[in-house]
């Protein structure tokens, strides 16, 4: 009876030390594991810090962008509509035509319809090309590409 014993004594010794060692070595893999996640898982933090400041350094600068363009054209359209309010002032301040010269030219009224007429159809073209603009930048082009630098001229 006692060797009986005995060997299940050293049976059940052997299964508890492979059952420790068998816990051992999956509490050691469940440990590297669990580092490996967490390595990962900081670099895709990491990563994606990174991209979003990217993302809003690009956003920032083509803000920027956007701003100058914005009020370059303001400027522009400033000394337009200032060119064009001295223009049509020298044209009222201009001595009216005689009689004999009226059937000659169109009346000053013709003349001011003809003017007014011009300048909607240029506020409609900068309108339109205003609409373009964004669609130009998107494929790469420039400024100056679709105004056809009319905004650049020498004052």
């Amino acid at each position: 009876m006692d060797a009986a014993k005995e060997e299940a004594d050293r049976i059940v010794g052997e299964a508890k030390a492979k059952a420790e060692r068998l816990t051992n070595e999956a509490r050691g893999k469940a440990d590297r594991l669990e580092t490996d996640a967490r390595i990962r898982a900081q670099k895709l933090d990491e990563e994606t810090n990174e991209r979003r400041t990217q993302a809003v350094a690009t956003i920032e600068r083509d803000r920027y962008e956007i701003q100058r363009e914005v009020e370059h054209l303001r400027a522009y359209e400033r000394e337009y509509r200032a060119r064009l309010k001295n223009y049509f002032q020298s044209q009222l301040d201009q001595p009216q035509p005689t009689r004999a010269r009226r059937r000659q030219s169109p009346s000053r009224r013709q003349q001011m319809r003809l003017l007014a007429a011009s300048a909607r159809s240029w506020a409609t073209t900068r309108a339109s090309e205003r609409e373009l603009a964004p669609s130009f930048q998107r494929q790469g082009l420039l400024h100056h590409d679709w105004c056809g630098r009319l905004c650049c001229r020498p004052r």
